[in-house]
């Protein structure tokens, strides 16, 4: 009977320690970081995630990134955070001056924004901002001829600097998009989807007409 309150104390402590250790076992696990939540008012997302890019529609980027933050509104409530893609109108008026005022102006020309949305979890409704990962551009030209590998090159390096030489904040996001190229004869396309890096590594590395294109398939 004398040793009963010792049992009771050390069952209370092993309670408590064991305790403490499943629940750090749940929040190292991560499931915390599955549906952030944004605590009004002081949801900023200052700690702004670093998160892998996937595979759709971004080319499949490997590269750890920041996602720029265009706009929070604090809600308290918690959301899942998904890729998409939005229109950019005002990128896309300064890219077809550009294009016009380099002789492509012909060339249809828009730009895309690439980054995620936070949605929330029980509506499926978009509750925040859209952080932008980057801009890609895209482009639609009729050729005479699709397959004339040296035309097409030439084409695709006017595209290539006209590109670079627009300032390096002209475009949101955190790093250089993709660039899609459409050429068009007749019925006949052949569609292009590469980094815009690379292919500004391409021209500084001499690369020209049909080997230009050729890097870039």
């Amino acid at each position: 009977m004398q040793n009963r309150p010792r049992l009771i104390v050390f069952g209370l402590a092993l309670f408590l320690v064991t305790g403490c250790r499943i629940s750090s076992l749940f929040l190292d696990s991560g499931l915390s970081e599955v549906y952030p939540a944004f605590d009004a008012p002081a949801a900023t997302l200052d700690a702004q995630r670093t998160q892998t890019a996937g595979t759709e529609g971004s080319g499949g980027l490997q590269d750890t990134v920041t996602p720029e933050i265009i706009e929070l509104k604090a809600t308290g409530v918690s959301c899942a955070y998904v890729w998409d893609t939005q229109p950019l109108q005002d990128e896309t008026a300064q890219l077809q001056v550009a294009f016009k005022s380099s002789g492509l102006g012909r060339a249809e020309v828009w730009a895309t924004a690439y980054g995620e949305r936070c949605v929330n979890v029980d509506t499926k409704n978009t509750i925040g901002g859209f952080l932008i990962l980057q801009t890609d551009v895209h482009v639609r030209l009729t050729v005479l001829d699709v397959e004339d590998e040296d035309a097409l090159g030439k084409l695709l390096v006017q595209i290539t600097q006209i590109l670079a030489e627009l300032p390096e904040d002209a475009f949101p996001g955190t790093q250089k998009g993709y660039v899609g190229v459409e050429f068009s004869q007749e019925g006949q396309v052949l569609n292009l989807w590469f980094p815009l890096i690379e292919a500004e590594d391409a021209v500084e590395n001499g690369l020209r007409d049909a080997a230009f294109l050729q890097a870039l398939r």
